[in-house]
């Protein structure tokens, strides 16, 4: 038997302490205290997701409510199952705040295309809408991400969102100040 070249023996040694220590980083992330959204919805009653089968369903739902939340994920992924009880725990925290959440099995032939068609590379991929838009995606399990996302959602809801609470010249004053008092506010686009 042919023995290993230092060269490789030493590539070899490196790359599995890079690994090793990437594990350590992740555990280390995961035994650090929770946020504070964490600690909010993890005593909240589970409530069941929704399961989106088609295309219509899904596009129903994430125009249904507020916030609109959607895991893409399979049966077969461990890290998918072990965010789907997660889910439901927020579920029934943010349940009151007009959000909703459901779960997209990519292994279903109609539902593979739509992840295809959103370019999801990797599950879980969780899509959260706020009033039928996308408005941002968490790619793995981070449960904490996605509890301080859908919180500062919640929090910009609490500004006016009538028709009439703001005045087109209102909102237009207000960019303008944000941009510097030099800038002109852009036109509006239809």
């Amino acid at each position: 038997m042919k023995r290993f070249p230092r060269v490789f023996a030493l590539f070899l040694f490196g790359a599995i302490l890079v690994a090793l220590s990437g594990c350590a980083k992740e555990d280390e992330a995961d035994s650090s205290a929770p946020i504070e959204s964490s600690l909010n919805y993890s005593l909240a009653e589970p409530i069941d997701l929704a399961e989106l089968k088609t295309r219509k369903e899904y596009d129903e739902f994430c125009k249904s409510c507020e916030i609109a939340v959607v895991k893409f994920g399979a049966e077969w992924c461990g890290p998918c199952q072990k965010l789907t009880p997660e889910l439901r725990k927020m579920a029934g925290y943010y349940e009151t705040q007009d959000a909703k959440f459901a779960d997209v099995d990519v292994d279903d032939p109609e539902m593979d295309a739509l992840a295809n068609e959103l370019g999801i590379k990797a599950i879980p991929n969780v899509f959260v809408f706020y009033r039928g838009s996308l408005y941002s995606n968490i790619v793995g399990y981070n449960p904490g991400s996605l509890a301080s996302l859908i919180d500062s959602i919640c929090q910009t809801e609490a500004a006016p969102t009538e028709p009439g609470d703001w005045t087109d010249e209102a909102v237009a004053r207000s960019e303008s100040e944000e941009r510097g008092a030099e800038s002109p506010a852009p036109e509006p686009t239809e």
